[in-house]
């Protein structure tokens, strides 16, 4: 009789978790085209990470899957900047963003299909005025990505 509330009560514990997880993927996955969740922030569900943050120096993510919006940092750019980007993934796609004054700028958006276009590191210039911005990087059913950025070249 122990045994069989055990299971019933374990098995509604591995439903519900279950359910969270995928509500959670879910939620994560409607953020890549919606600017109003990025700038919030979103759901985001990131599995098998690794980060790397040398404040002022570089950020560095490497991720089995990942999809949503990952806040990494705030910056203070000058105008028209460049910024230093390496980005790989196996499936899905990404963006990395640059938020000011609620106003999303895609720095740039890599796909499995785009992927040696970022393998190595690059600058890339943005047309953008000086000031303070929020740096993110958003995900959809992201596999196996690898991003660094140099934040030195920044200043």
């Amino acid at each position: 009789m122990r045994k069989t509330k055990f299971a019933k009560i374990f098995l509604a514990a591995a439903v519900c978790a279950a359910a969270i997880m995928l509500f959670a993927a879910c939620n994560a996955n409607d953020v890549y085209d919606n600017d109003a969740l990025i700038i919030r922030g979103g759901a985001s569900m990131t599995v098998g990470s690794s980060e790397s943050n040398i404040p002022g120096q570089s950020y560095a993510l490497k991720a089995k899957k990942f999809s949503g919006v990952k806040a990494v940092t705030t910056l203070d750019l000058p105008e028209n900047p460049v910024i230093y980007i390496k980005l790989t993934l196996w499936a899905g796609k990404c963006k990395v963003v640059l938020i000011k004054d609620d106003k999303v700028n895609i720095v740039c958006e890599q796909t499995a299909e785009t992927d040696a276009e970022l393998a190595e590191m690059k600058g890339i210039a943005k047309e953008l005025s000086a000031g303070r911005y929020q740096l993110k990087f958003v995900g959809q059913n992201v596999e196996n990505i690898d991003i660094k950025i140099d934040l030195k070249k920044f200043s």
